[in-house]
Formats: structure tokens, C-alpha cells, sequence
């Protein structure tokens, strides 16, 4: 099974899993700080081509719509006129409930907080497709932002469906990464495929997480204090490595006078890691990332040069 299709959809959980990637990240000679406003303009989503009505490839409209219900394609709604402001609203619902079919086309594997899923592809039997339920849904979604881009509902799904993908991503880049600090650690030779593997993954990662902090600034803006976004949004910079960003959020989060006393707690842990290590790499480039298990075991060299800022991108 491809890690690729393996993925954490809960924020906090899928920014703290990666204590070890956090870790392996600086044994290996990397570093997961990766200048994403740098990198973004080269390196567009990869997103998967769902051209024309292959967008809605397997959705069951019989099923979706009423039988009342007219089904409305793309080219039947003439959107921003006021005069067919019904029939958008209608392709609107129509798609959401394609969205949420997509979704919820997935397998549960388990783990912690039942959070790991397996989402079934477009075209199982093509092995030229991998695109799965989830791009799909995101495919619809960026057609229904580009066609009305006030649709809220839509631009907070799909900013958590992007926000799943970059965390896959960063789950493959986990275990790439682990392997390189194994065969450095066992004196083996550096492979060239796997250094070709861990850029393609850093690099979707650093797309997909930029792409859903786009899609929820634009949605904080107008909620200064809503705290799903915030909870997205400082994992999202944990993961890219923007640790004073995400820092930022935190602090926010505790500013939140509705927040639970576990939750509190919580991230004052955090907030203490978090600025543990950036008080400490002041001192210690070579300082292992905040929250990595074994933070207080491993002495590691200094990232090679061109990896990344050791203190975090955009800091």
C-alpha cells in the first residue's frame, strides 16, 4: 500500500506525529525548514487532471439528487447573473453533495483517534490513475470556488482536503527520510533515487500546506478568534517548520477564553517546546527539533548547506 494514500486528517494530531520525522530530519542531514515562499513559485500542487466532466468521473448522481431534482451541468448555469442566481444555488448544492460523497469514499485503518484513512481511487483498475476520492473532491471543490468564489462552506473543506495532503506528504517525506538517516547512520552510501524521493515529497508537501493556508487566511480574515482555523493553521506551519509562525498561533489559540482545560494545556506544552528550541538553537544549530521524542538523546551536525534555514522559514 503507497503511503501516499495514508492519511492523518486530524490537525493537531498529523503536526505532532512527526516527532520522529522531526528528529531523523537532523540526523540525516536534513531539515524540514524549507523556505515555502521560496520554493512555491516552482513548484505549483500537483494536482491530478480532472478535465471536463471527468471532474464528476463515478459520482451517483441518481443517488445524490431528489427525484424532484434536475441534474445541472457546468455549462447549464450562467454564473454571476442575478437573473439565474437559483440555478447556481442549486449547482452549488449539487456539488456539495458530490463533495461529500467523494469524501466519504475511504476506509478506516485505525490508529490514534481513528484518524487514518485510505481513500479508494477514481480508476482502480488503471494503474496510470492513482487519483483518488480526495482529489477528486478537491477538483470539484476548486470548480466551485472559481465559479463562486463567496462559497464559505466549500473554501473550509477544501482547505482541510489540502491541508490531508500535505500532511500525507509529509508522512511519505517521514518515512524517506527515515530511511536516509538509517542507511547514514549504517555508513552506506548516499542514494541518489531516495534523495529524488524526498524532494518530490518535501516539495508536495510544501505546495499542498501552502495552498490550504491560503485557502484558510482567507477565511480568517473575517474570524479573527474561530479556533478550527487557528488549530489548522498553526499545524500547518509546525509541519512546514515555520516554528515562530506557528508559535504565533499558538499564542492565539490560548488567547481563546472558549478553550477546554485539556486542550489548554496542551498547547502550553507546545508553546514551552516550541520556545525551548528556539531560545536553544540561538546557541546550538544542531538543536533537534521542538517535540521530537528523543529530543534530549541525540547530539547531531548541523544541516548540510541549501537545506533549509535550521531557524525556520520566514522567520
Amino acid at each position: 500500500m503507497s503511503l501516499v494514500e495514508i492519511v492523518r486528517s486530524h490537525p493537531v494530531r498529523s503536526a505532532l506525529l512527526g516527532g520522529a520525522l522531526l528528529s531523523v530530519l537532523a540526523v540525516s542531514g536534513c531539515s524540514p525548514d524549507v523556505k515555502p515562499d521560496r520554493d512555491a513559485p516552482e513548484n505549483p500542487i500537483p494536482s491530478p487532471v480532472f478535465a471536463g466532466k471527468e471532474a464528476y468521473t463515478g459520482v451517483p448522481w441518481e443517488k445524490i439528487l431528489k427525484s424532484n431534482e434536475d441534474y445541472l451541468a457546468d455549462e447549464d448555469v450562467k454564473f454571476g447573473s442575478k437573473e439565474d442566481a437559483e440555478n447556481v444555488a442549486h449547482w452549488v448544492k449539487e456539488r456539495r453533495d458530490a463533495i461529500k460523497w467523494c469524501l466519504e469514499q475511504k476506509t478506516n485503518l485505525g490508529g490514534t483517534g481513528n484518524d487514518m484513512v485510505v481513500y479508494k481511487q477514481v480508476w482502480p483498475d488503471d494503474t496510470k490513475r492513482p487519483e483518488t476520492r480526495l482529489d477528486q473532491a478537491i477538483a470539484i471543490m476548486s470548480r466551485v470556488l472559481d465559479s463562486v468564489p463567496s462559497d464559505t462552506p466549500e473554501r473550509y473543506t477544501l482547505g482541510k482536503a489540502l491541508f490531508i495532503k500535505g500532511s500525507a506528504e509529509f508522512w511519505n517525506l517521514d518515512a524517506a527520510v527515515h530511511k536516509r538517516g538509517e542507511d547514514q547512520l549504517a555508513k552506506k552510501p548516499e542514494d541518489p533515487k531516495l534523495t529524488e524521493v524526498i524532494e518530490k515529497h518535501r516539495k508536495a508537501m510544501i505546495a499542498y500546506h501552502l495552498a490550504s493556508r491560503r485557502e484558510f487566511e482567507k477565511l480568517m480574515g473575517e474570524m479573527t478568534m474561530w479556533k478550527a482555523g487557528a488549530f489548522y493553521m498553526w499545524s500547518i506551519e509546525f509541519q512546514l517548520g515555520n516554528f515562530k509562525k506557528s508559535l504565533a498561533w499558538i499564542n492565539k489559540i490560548l488567547e481563546m477564553p472558549d478553550l477546554d482545560a485539556d486542550a489548554r494545556k496542551n498547547f502550553e506544552f507546545y508553546r514551552s517546546e516550541i520556545n525551548t528550541y528556539l531560545a536553544n538553537v540561538e546557541i546550538d544549530r544542531a538543536t533537534p527539533k521542538p517535540l521530537s521524542e528523543d529530543r534530549d538523546k541525540r547530539r547531531v551536525t548541523a544541516p548540510r548547506d541549501g537545506m533549509g534555514n535550521e531557524r525556520g522559514a520566514g522567520d
